[in-house]
């Protein structure tokens, strides 16, 4: 997997199925974990971490995004 150009279908996508099913399961709030920093990020690996954040934010599901500090 390159880290750097992550293809959107785990981070964006994949948030989108889960908050999805969250949602038709009847799930109470929902845990996000991120990583700080990505919503000034210019890498792209990161940005799709923004945009599944930003999905988050407008879920109709209650919401917490911990943003861990990236480890390598």
């Amino acid at each position: 997997m390159d880290f750097v150009t992550s293809p959107p279908d785990v981070d964006v996508e994949g948030t989108q199925r889960l908050l999805e099913e969250a949602q038709r399961a009847g799930v109470e709030h929902f845990l996000h974990v991120s990583i700080v920093g990505v919503q000034q990020s210019r890498v792209p690996y990161l940005r799709r971490k923004a945009q599944a954040e930003n999905i988050v934010r407008s879920s109709a599901i209650p919401w917490t995004i911990l943003p861990a500090t990236p480890f390598f």
